[in-house]
């Protein structure tokens, strides 16, 4: 049996969602992001029990149970619809059921199905016993009760086949049952579910209303070489991106050095640095954040090859530790630098816990690292 709801689309929805921050750091997308999460979670559940519950129900419990999922994907697809303004074109599945019914909804008054849909709910479902104030088109002083639900076992309903029903009491007019053909509530449900595909449409295009906003905006590149990784750091911001590599590197370029015995490698490495920001640049321009962080990392982050036993745990807590914002044991931190230097830094810099700020300390670190991988690249060569 194929499946009555295509799961697939669960999860295109949650890539796009996905695929961008800024669902989760523009304060005005946030609200749509937090209700979007609540109602995905919920599909996975619905969409599972629906597909594998299609044969017409043989129990109250299982009518029960198919309508709270029924609820959950119609009641899901009408509040995200409603906040993203999509527009709710109506279906008009049971619209011949009221013609047979006239008293229940009027054909000249029908304005789709989810009026209708909403009834039902009460009558199987959400009201077990009054249902006086989902009634579609009632009497006044009316009151509707619902003692049992209906199926069609030992053949209640001879004329529809796989139907279910429920039988329904009122206080200004004589009992009746409204049954409903099985393949129409699922039609109902399916077509609902199918308005996801309107849901991920919108969501793409906030997405590429945004990227065509921070199109416009480029580098400015008539400055100097700091104020231009600010301006990257600052486009970085606004498109709710990951600014900390290029915070990085424009620490190390101005950061203070009080050691003059290293100037002369830290020149060379901030000379690095300048060299790199013309490619930087135009990755923010052309939005190629991928090929950002394969020019930035070979310069924080190079990999070598010959290591020491811990030195991967000091490099670890020397990065990790040694920051302003008070996050972990600065003392650890520096006890990790002084160690990392005597074993192994001492043959690229000098460096002086006690004299020397945090980012002067981390950026020796990261020369001598950066120095090492280059030593090791040219001696396989």
């Amino acid at each position: 049996m194929n499946d009555l709801l295509d799961g697939k689309l669960v999860y295109d929805l949650r890539d796009v969602i996905n695929k961008t921050d800024i669902f989760v750091a523009d304060v005005n997308e946030k609200e749509k992001f937090n209700l979007i999460c609540a109602v995905m979670d919920q599909f996975d559940n619905s969409v599972m029990y629906l597909n594998s519950h299609q044969n017409i129900p043989t129990s109250e419990d299982e009518i029960i149970m198919l309508f709270h999922h029924f609820c959950i994907i119609r009641d899901g697809i009408k509040v995200v619809s409603n906040i993203l303004n999509i527009e709710n074109k109506p279906t008009n599945i049971f619209q011949s059921y009221c013609e047979e019914e006239p008293f229940l909804i009027p054909a000249s008054d029908y304005k789709g199905d989810d009026k209708f849909f909403d009834y039902l709910r009460s009558l199987f479902f959400a009201h077990p016993f009054i249902t006086d104030r989902s009634i579609p088109n009632p009497i006044k002083g009316e009151v509707q009760y619902s003692p049992y639900i209906l199926n069609n076992r030992g053949g209640i309903f001879p004329d529809l086949k796989d139907s279910v029903g429920v039988m329904v009491y009122s206080n200004k007019r004589e009992m009746f049952h409204i049954c409903i053909k099985f393949a129409d509530l699922k039609e109902y449900i399916r077509l609902k579910f199918e308005k996801i595909n309107d849901i991920i449409n919108a969501f793409q295009d906030i997405i590429n209303n945004k990227e065509k906003e921070w199109s416009n905006r480029k580098v400015n590149r008539n400055q100097d070489s700091g104020a231009i990784l600010l301006d990257v750091i600052d486009i970085l911001n606004e498109r709710y991106l990951e600014d900390s590599d290029i915070k990085e590197l424009y620490d190390y370029l101005t950061c203070n050095i009080t050691d003059e015995t290293n100037i002369e490698i830290v020149n060379k490495y901030r000379d690095l640095i300048i060299n790199s920001i013309p490619a930087i640049c135009d990755c923010i321009d052309n939005m190629d954040y991928d090929e950002l962080y394969q020019i930035t990392s070979p310069i924080l982050t190079p990999h070598i090859r010959e290591v020491y036993p811990m030195m991967h745990y000091q490099l670890e807590k020397i990065y990790c530790y040694l920051n302003d914002d008070g996050y972990g044991d600065i003392y650890w931190g520096l006890t990790q630098a002084d160690l990392f230097s005597k074993e192994f830094a001492k043959d690229w810099v000098n460096i002086n816990t006690v004299g020397m700020s945090f980012t002067e300390i981390k950026l020796l670190v990261t020369i001598a690292c950066y120095y090492q991988a280059q030593k090791e690249v040219n001696k396989s060569e």
